[in-house]
């Protein structure tokens, strides 16, 4: 691939990146009923902290879509900001002052470090499928990750589990002090039509209790 071509695909990367942001944002905001008050999570790229029109981009589609800020959730990864951590930081840090959520992905995967959470102006963390089966690991296991989980709890952290797929691992993520969780234990990926009506059967369960 030539350098010209290269450009060019990033710039292409970017441009999807944007549009696909663009019409999530577009969509969430248009939620009613039992979606009108949840929140969306967006992923995002080393290549989008970098782009220079990222944070006014961002802007313009929640302020057209009338999208709160505090129900956007931004999901970066650790392997996204290593190479320029200060940069990553100062660019997520507009983005929560304005309002707007952040979270590091893939927790405990990689290139993972509890002493970049002090650095990095992130809310919550998600851990790694794999860092969060270690709860039903062997002892080793369960004390690295529960001294992880501890830490940014102690941080003001929100902590999500990933990639809980029974009762089990449900249970461990709890005790170990885990506020979410995501999985197949909870729900498969699922259409807007049924997550209204998952959040719909939620919301009868809980006013019945």
């Amino acid at each position: 691939m030539t350098l010209l071509e290269t450009a060019a695909s990033a710039e292409l990367a970017l441009a999807v990146g944007r549009h696909i942001r663009s019409r999530a944002i577009a969509t969430a905001a248009a939620w009613t009923g039992a979606l009108a008050n949840l929140k969306i999570s967006l992923n995002v790229t080393a290549a989008d902290l970098a782009d220079p029109e990222f944070i006014d981009s961002l802007a313009k589609d929640l302020a057209s879509s009338g999208l709160s800020p505090r129900r956007l959730v931004i999901e970066v990864t650790e392997e996204a900001i290593i190479n320029d951590l200060d940069a990553a930081a100062a660019t997520l840090s507009l983005l929560r002052r304005d309002g707007v959520g952040i979270a590091l992905d893939d927790f405990g995967a990689g290139y993972s470090s509890l002493a970049r959470l002090a650095r990095l102006p992130v809310d919550t963390i998600k851990l790694d499928r794999s860092f969060a089966q270690g709860l039903t690991g062997n002892e080793r296991e369960r004390i690295v990750v529960e001294g992880m989980i501890a830490t940014a709890r102690r941080l003001g952290l929100t902590v999500v589990a990933e990639g809980i797929e029974d009762d089990v691992q449900l249970a461990a993520a709890r005790a170990a002090g885990c506020q979410w969780v995501q999985g197949y234990c909870v729900a498969p990926p699922l259409d807007q039509t049924a997550l209204t009506a998952f959040c719909n059967r939620r919301k009868s369960k809980s006013s019945v209790a």
